[in-house]
């Protein structure tokens, strides 16, 4: 196709693209929602409750070992480590007229 035609060829193909958008219905169609119902499970088969459970956990554990484990060893010094020095040039202050140009001289 020709370089200087293209721009037809763009045109078909963007009017067909907007009459599509306007005209096929792009929502999903609606339907009858099917529902699944389940039975209740039998009276007692649910649920099993433990008495004295929250107040248990509430106090922590009741058995205390009398064990003394031995303390863990002295970790070993860390390296010292020296930083470079900055030899950096450092920023100037900074100056919020930086930006402004300067006033013209004027001649007398």
């Amino acid at each position: 196709m020709p370089v200087g035609r293209a721009w037809i060829f763009t045109a078909a193909l963007h009017i067909v693209a907007v009459v599509l958008f306007i005209a096929v219905p792009w929502q999903a169609p609606r339907r009858k929602a099917n529902y699944v119902v389940l039975q209740p499970l039998e009276i007692g088969d649910t649920l099993q409750f433990v008495p004295g459970t929250r107040e248990l956990r509430a106090k922590g554990p009741t058995i205390v070992s009398t064990r003394r484990e031995p303390p863990p060893p002295p970790a070993a010094p860390a390296p010292v480590v020296t930083a470079n020095p900055d030899t950096g040039v450092t920023l100037p202050a900074y100056d919020p007229d930086a930006g402004k140009v300067a006033p013209t001289p004027q001649r007398s």
